[in-house]
């Protein structure tokens, strides 16, 4: 047994017994596939497992995002699938961790986004009660409309959660994830925007050019060099010059194609 899986399993044999364990499910805009993680404080990372989707369903995701357009009997569809491979990475993340539904106080599900405009709508497929119904656990989900209720962007939501577990510490965080974003802490105040495209433009370019779905380990980024006029041409882009706050998923679709 590896000393992570030994540290894993110790982890786990503490808060065995207890209802004070959650789990997480996120799928981010590079649309590959699920993320899922139990916590037993909401800071603690007890066991992580990550279930990709299969190639038919990236193909339809990523065909619905850059057309913003579809059918209701295909979201109706769509929604029933994604909700079904979550509740299987769910499902399975508790087997491989060994721990039991009844032992799960909720699960925060972000589900796959299809549509985001700041301040005005975001839209993600995966039903709360169709999880909640499949894994015996409750659900909470729809995140980022809640942020666009109470007039945020509903992007990035990181920053709420980058607060939590840094306490009273001040400083920055940046998520590199589908598309970039930071946190800046200081007295007390939290300040979040999206400062620009990530992975997604970079899995579009190695699926194109390389046949392959992400670049593993950041092999083929560290071979390469820095080309000045391509930095500078995307340095230009006039979301860059915006004021913060900003999103940049308002543009997911452009991101896709």
């Amino acid at each position: 047994m590896s000393l992570v899986l030994a540290a894993q399993e110790k982890n786990i044999n503490s808060v065995m017994g207890k209802a004070d364990l959650y789990v997480g499910l996120i799928s981010g805009t590079s649309c590959d596939g699920i993320d899922a993680v139990i916590t037993s404080d909401l800071k603690k990372p007890i066991h992580s497992f990550f279930l990709p989707y299969p190639d038919s369903l990236k193909i339809k995701l990523n065909q619905l995002i850059a057309e913003k357009q579809f059918s209701l009997p295909l979201f109706a569809d769509l929604d029933k699938e994604i909700s079904l491979i979550f509740s299987q990475a769910a499902r399975t993340l508790l087997d491989q961790a060994g721990v039991s539904q009844k032992d799960v106080l909720a699960i925060g599900s972000h589900g796959q986004t299809i549509y985001h405009e700041g301040r005005s709508y975001s839209l993600q497929l995966g039903n709360g009660a169709l999880i909640s119904e499949n894994t015996g656990i409750k659900v909470i989900t729809d995140f980022r409309m809640t942020n666009i209720a109470v007039q945020g962007e509903g992007a990035p939501l990181t920053p709420i959660y980058h607060k939590f577990i840094l306490g009273e510490k001040e400083g920055a965080v940046v998520n590199l994830g589908g598309i970039a974003n930071i946190t800046l802490i200081k007295n007390d105040h939290v300040i979040g925007y999206d400062s620009g495209p990530a992975n997604t433009l970079l899995d579009n370019w190695m699926s194109s050019k390389k046949s392959k779905n992400y670049d593993q380990n950041g092999d083929f980024s560290r071979s390469g060099k820095v080309l000045k006029v391509l930095l500078e041409k995307m340095l230009s882009d006039p979301y860059l010059r915006k004021h913060r706050p900003k999103v940049l998923e308002e543009n997911i679709s452009i991101l896709h194609g």
